[in-house]
């Protein structure tokens, strides 16, 4: 569930360490908030969030942490916890459509431009993107050029194609798993 976040005046956040994975993830009371390796100056992030304080966590961040670590493994294909988003209403329209893109699956800009209906905004989609907060929550890492090329990704283009290729090696195991739900 998105939902706009007014000014959080407290934070929590705690570090996810998984194979050549390293991300702090942080919550607030609401729900996840933030997921970087890049920015992992707590200060830094504080502003970034406007909040007043940030503490670590274990015991809050747990959940996020727990379901995280599924997805690394190849075991968790959907996230089931709440989100906490501050963005603009046209970075929270983006967002909620990147949240729909099938897990093991690739779309591009221009589709999501296609389906938030503004086929000219591929810019402004593609801007939108490279500021979401919570990365592989909200899988901006399944968008790619319309040549089907990588392109553009806050942690770099290496960790996109990693988790890319993660979602691949694990995709039939997934797919069997939804259609054994009948």
């Amino acid at each position: 569930m998105v939902r706009d976040m007014p000014n959080v005046k407290e934070l929590y956040y705690d570090v996810l360490i998984y194979n050549h994975f390293e991300y702090i993830i942080i919550c607030s009371e609401k729900g996840l908030c933030y997921i970087s390796s890049e920015n992992k100056d707590i200060n830094g992030i504080k502003q970034l969030l406007n909040a007043d304080t940030i503490f670590q966590n274990k015991r809050k961040l747990s959940i996020y942490k727990k379901q995280l670590l599924g997805y690394f493994k190849g075991e968790l294909y959907k996230f089931n916890f709440d989100l906490d988003l501050k963005g603009t209403s046209f970075q929270l329209k983006v967002w909620q459509e990147l949240q729909k893109i099938p897990y093991g699956v690739t779309t591009t800009y221009q589709d999501i431009a296609d389906k938030i209906g503004d086929q000219r905004s591929v810019r402004a989609v593609a801007t939108a993107i490279g500021k979401n907060p919570l990365l592989i929550v909200i899988p901006c890492h399944r968008v790619i050029g319309k040549d089907g090329t990588l392109r553009g990704y806050r942690e770099g283009l290496t960790k996109k194609g990693i988790l890319l290729n993660l979602e691949k090696n694990f995709f039939k195991k997934y797919t069997s798993n939804e259609n054994n739900k009948d």
